[in-house]
């Protein structure tokens, strides 16, 4: 049953469209889930005592907090898991042997500390792997309660729904100690062993502190005061100019350089970018043009290979479109500049709109 798990939990990471694109979050998170959980049937051992307990699918529900570096992730969780008694069997085998069928459910409560570690595809999925150490409280209700050591192993992928909001789906084993009691009349034990499917919602506030955070406000500028005009002297009228013909109309040149805005994190052309193409398509048409040189451009927010990534699909978005409006494929150049060669220069880590840009020049 728990292969079948994680098959649907790798099922679900890989089917999701891979139409946009999106990095690994930054900041602090919360975030909120709910699946199935699969407990493993377990053996119950003890002083002259012996059996095995066979479990229904069951739920699970969760809570987390954590915050994320673009890449690696911390986290801390609370998740509850509940599985109802199919069937069973325990053998007494002292003088009298006595058979019984206990019943009930098993509970687990634990808090874990997770570390994640999320794979940049360039894409709006991000598939990650994390391993997470805790405890809590386990009962099997028939047998008794007991404090757990826990330990967990976790794949899955998030996607991105929005500029803070991530879906995500993945497979987790946990595993506790065995839980120790006497309910059924002798110290006995049993194993605690989980597969669950979670899926949920992840919100992400930002980080903590960043490089805009810790400028400095900037000091008012008051100016000096202004010096007193000077004295106001008359000069004597000019002779009357003499006659010269209007110089000849000059001939508007047409614009060679043009440039397209993006949004943050996007290579969708705009409605405004759309109309520049279609002028930059004109304008080369009215021209005697060897060459159309596109380069697209990112700021500086994210890392530098995924920036260079984008600033190409900025690019490639922006020739489409003078595709679209006839110009000819030959005659288009593509360049991917990523930070570099920003428009407005910046610290590392700047959002900055006019840096998220591709040129357009005619030659």
């Amino acid at each position: 049953m728990h292969k079948k798990l994680l098959g649907l939990a790798m099922a679900l990471a890989v089917a999701v469209p891979l139409a946009a694109e999106a990095q690994p979050r930054e900041g602090v998170y919360i975030g909120a889930g709910g699946g199935l959980n699969y407990h493993r049937d377990a053996d119950i051992e003890g002083t002259r005592l012996s059996g095995d307990v066979e479990f229904d699918l069951g739920g699970a529900v969760m809570g987390v907090v954590g915050y994320g570096f673009g890449g690696p992730r911390i986290e801390g969780e609370l998740s509850y898991r509940v599985n109802a008694t199919d069937k069973s069997s325990v053998v007494n085998t002292g003088i009298n042997p006595i058979v019984t069928s206990p019943d009930g459910g098993f509970h687990t409560v634990v808090a874990m500390t997770n570390l994640y570690y999320d794979i940049d595809t360039g894409t709006i999925v991000t598939p990650y792997i994390g391993a997470g150490l805790g405890g809590g409280w386990a009962e099997y209700t028939s047998l008794g309660e007991h404090l757990v050591f826990a330990y967990q192993g976790i794949v899955g992928a998030s996607i991105n729904l929005g500029e803070n909001l991530d879906g995500f789906a993945d497979y987790r084993y946990l595993g506790t100690t065995k839980i120790k009691g006497g309910d059924l009349g002798r110290a006995a034990d049993i194993e605690n062993q989980n597969h669950t499917l979670m899926v949920g919602l992840r919100y992400t506030f930002g980080p903590l502190w960043s490089e805009q955070m810790a400028a400095p406000a900037p000091v008012a500028y008051t100016p000096p005061p202004a010096p007193p005009p000077p004295p106001i002297i008359r000069p004597a009228a000019p002779p009357p100019p003499a006659y010269r013909p209007p110089p000849e109309p000059m001939r508007a040149e047409p614009e060679r350089r043009f440039l397209v805005f993006f949004d943050f994190d996007s290579a969708r052309v705009r409605d405004d970018g759309a109309q520049i193409i279609r002028d930059a398509a004109e304008a080369s048409r009215a021209v005697q043009v060897t060459r159309i040189d596109v380069t697209g451009h990112a700021d500086t927010s994210g890392g530098k290979a995924y920036n260079e990534r984008l600033s190409r699909r900025r690019a490639l978005a922006v020739k489409q479109g003078l595709l679209s409006n006839g110009v000819p494929e030959k005659d288009i150049i593509i360049y991917a500049r990523g930070e570099n060669d920003n428009l407005v220069p910046t610290r590392d880590g700047v959002r900055e709109p006019r840096n998220r840009r591709v040129e357009i020049v005619l030659n």
